[in-house]
């Protein structure tokens, strides 16, 4: 993201507030395009899921669906969104080690797929399948491959494993169940993790007696950065394995990638104000409006570096300086070791922090900042206003001073 200049930047403190968020639906669409165009360029039978947990800012996606993506889901708040957004039930894809019984039934009824995960799961489907006969259910299963992950992962079925060949032979014997795919979600973003990946999938799908529709590897591909495989690198490995397999197949498999950071990540940006610097302590130390949760940090201890866009007067140069949150936690830190100009009042701008921020921000001190979205127009969507303490406490049973 390019981003806005200075006296626009400025602009929008000024009517929004010292922290905000601004989402680039062009780079969204950018990425996207870019992803499934690098694999159709060698397996064209390729499809991409956006996993809606990652970030299911409503923008993003109506942005994915209107993309031609299916919709990976994995609770009923999520498809909740879905219907919302008027999205074909029919392109739902719900995974996930939890599904709500109710969502469950209505995925399936109204067209969409379920991954089996778990022996739950199967129990649910087998109550279920009696009561509509002359209904056509998308199924699928979800892997677990122990050999493939170098810790133990709770998710799927192992294919050695008696659930599994339970789960696979009630989809042989039922005629109104459609063998949808078989899904293996592992960590990992590398070339070498991907390409067993896909190996392990289509062994296993050329082992079986029926292939699926499907062949679904999950997401955990790396967001575009100068230090990570490219979508072609990508490409290069997974969708080639593809091809060497089934390119003279009548009806070859399609390829399902769920991405969620790999093109959520650069469509959002996070601005924030430097409140305060102190010198006076053992190390000197910026606080800003922002806390670790509003970045992509949950997930990792990454050291983010931010742009600085000049607003101060009394600047700074500084060798070593943290920038902190505003919570009460120590290890609040945004930006360890910053070395550079910095005063107070400057503006700060953290990019690509679409994964699993806006997602993962808990209602802790204080309520989220705005989301705007700069139009070519030159007007400002809101797309989120910013949180007020009335919608965090909201949800609780009506309370008076004396009965608390």
């Amino acid at each position: 993201m390019s981003g806005p200049g200075k006296e626009l930047l400025k602009k929008l403190r000024s009517l929004y507030g010292e922290a905000f968020y601004i989402f680039d639906r062009a780079e969204f669409n950018k990425d996207f395009n870019e992803l499934i165009s690098a694999f159709r360029a060698i397996y064209p039978n390729t499809y991409l899921a956006y996993s809606y947990k990652t970030n299911y800012l409503p923008q993003i996606v109506a942005a994915a669906d209107a993309l031609g993506s299916f919709a990976e889901i994995v609770s009923g708040m999520e498809f909740y969104l879905s219907k919302k957004l008027a999205i074909s039930p029919k392109k739902i894809i719900f995974n996930g080690p939890y599904k709500e019984a109710a969502t469950f039934k209505e995925v399936l009824l109204k067209g969409g797929a379920v991954n089996i995960d778990n022996e739950r799961d199967f129990n649910l489907l087998k109550e279920l399948l009696p009561l509509y006969p002359q209904h056509i259910f998308n199924i699928g299963v979800r892997l677990n491959f122990p050999e493939l992950s170098s810790s133990p992962s709770r998710f799927g079925l192992d294919p050695k494993g008696k659930i599994f060949n339970k789960v696979i032979e009630f989809i042989y014997e039922n005629k109104n169940i459609n063998f949808f795919a078989l899904h293996l979600h592992l960590p990992g973003e590398s070339l070498e993790i991907w390409e067993k990946k896909a190996k392990a999938l289509t062994n296993l799908a050329k082992s079986l007696k029926k292939m699926p529709r499907y062949l679904d590897l999950g997401g955990g591909l790396a967001a575009p950065a100068r230090d990570k495989p490219t979508f072609k690198q990508y490409a290069g490995r997974i969708a080639a394995i593809f091809k060497e397999n089934f390119a003279t197949f009548p009806e070859p498999p399609g390829l399902i990638l769920e991405p969620g950071r790999a093109i959520a990540s650069r469509a959002l940006t996070f601005v924030t104000t430097v409140l305060d610097i102190k010198e006076e302590i053992s190390k000197p130390a910026a606080l800003v409006l922002a806390s670790r949760f509003n970045l992509p940090a949950a997930m990792s201890r990454k050291n983010h570096w931010p742009l600085i866009v000049r607003c101060g007067e009394k600047v700074k140069k500084y060798r070593e300086i943290d920038i902190y949150g505003y919570t009460c936690m120590e290890g609040d830190l945004l930006t360890r070791n910053f070395s550079g100009l910095l005063a107070k009042g400057d503006m700060l701008i953290y990019q690509n922090v679409g994964a699993y921020s806006l997602v993962m921000k808990p209602p802790f001190i204080l309520p989220n900042f705005p989301i705007l979205e700069l139009l070519p127009d030159g007007s400002i969507n809101v797309i989120r206003r910013a949180e007020k303490a009335a919608d965090i406490f909201g949800t609780y049973a009506p309370f008076e001073k004396q009965n608390v």
